[in-house]
C-alpha cells in the first residue's frame, strides 16, 4: 500500500466513522485524558502525516503511523489499515510534548 492510499483511507474512517475502532487503553479514572486523546486521535485521521510507508502486519492489516500538530503537541498514532480500506483500527498513540 502506498503512503497516498494510506492517506486515502484515514481520511475516509474520518469521514464515515464506521470504518473506525479505536483500541487505545486508558487507566481508570482518566476520563479527561481519555476524550482529550479520542479528539487528538481524529485530529490525526483528519489531517495527519504519514512518516512511514505502511507495512503488512501478521495478521493481513497494513500498520502505519501518522503525526500531527494539536495544539503545540506532536501526536503519532499508530494506525492498522485493512488491505481493502473498510476498517480503520487505532492501536497506539504517543505525545511529544517538545
Amino acid at each position: 500500500m502506498r503512503i497516498s492510499d494510506a492517506t486515502h483511507h484515514l481520511r475516509a474512517a474520518y469521514i464515515d466513522s464506521s470504518k473506525f475502532v479505536n483500541t487505545v487503553q486508558y487507566g481508570e479514572g482518566h476520563e479527561w485524558q481519555q476524550m482529550h486523546t479520542a479528539q487528538q486521535i481524529l485530529m490525526v485521521l483528519r489531517d495527519g502525516r504519514i512518516a512511514n510507508s505502511p507495512e503488512l502486519d501478521d495478521n493481513g492489516y497494513y500498520q502505519c503511523r501518522a503525526t500531527r500538530d494539536c495544539a503545540g503537541v506532536l501526536v503519532h498514532v499508530t494506525f492498522a489499515i485493512e488491505p481493502d480500506g473498510k476498517e480503520v483500527i487505532a492501536l497506539e498513540v504517543e505525545r511529544d510534548y517538545g
